[in-house]
């Protein structure tokens, strides 16, 4: 089996493990990427030094018009990665601004895709694991986007970007991702 399928399992196990009400039917897009954000805590490094301490919780920001329904919230409850909790939360911009290191996986919303360049002004320089669902999100300087092709959520992964937040991206999620450049 192929990293890529690995990787692709672990969200269907995931999806299953968290979304128990769908049954069989298939799952909605803010569903998938709501696992993904999840899974993304495995293929990911920061710094040492984005944490206050071993164990302090990872925390996954969602900016602007949240469409998971709580899928997000549940998906992550109760659940820990590395040795940290994982928490949601919802900012406003300006937040950003002050504190932009208290979230370490921030999810820029389509309703900010007006404000992506202020967005990613705002958390530039600090070990944040940038996440977006508007189209040229990683080549304008976001980590990873998520684009639909052939009615599937795929994943687009800018290592520059990735680097420049020194962040260390898994070889594993470098294989399912389609790699893109800032200009």
């Amino acid at each position: 089996m192929s990293l890529g399928s690995m990787l692709r399992v672990a969200t269907v196990v995931t999806l299953i493990g968290v979304l128990p009400h769908l049954s069989w039917a298939a799952p909605k897009e803010h569903e998938v990427k709501a696992a993904y954000l999840y899974n993304f805590v495995k293929f990911i490094d920061w710094p040492d030094w984005a944490f206050p301490d071993a164990t302090a919780p990872l925390s996954i920001c969602v900016l602007g018009e949240d469409r998971f329904e709580g899928v997000l919230e549940r998906a992550v409850a109760g659940k820990s990665v590395k040795g940290r909790g994982i928490l949601v939360r919802k900012p406003a911009l300006e937040r950003l601004k002050l504190a932009g290191t208290t979230c370490h996986i921030l999810f820029v919303c389509l309703s900010e895709k007006e404000r992506t360049a202020e967005i990613l002004a705002a958390v530039e320089g600090s070990p944040v694991l940038t996440v977006g669902e508007v189209e040229g999100f990683a080549e304008s300087g976001g980590v990873v986007n998520f684009v639909i092709e052939r009615g599937k959520v795929r994943l687009e992964l800018n290592i520059q970007a990735a680097e420049r937040a020194r962040l260390k991206v898994s070889g594993k999620l470098r294989q399912v991702a389609r790699e893109v450049a800032s200009p």
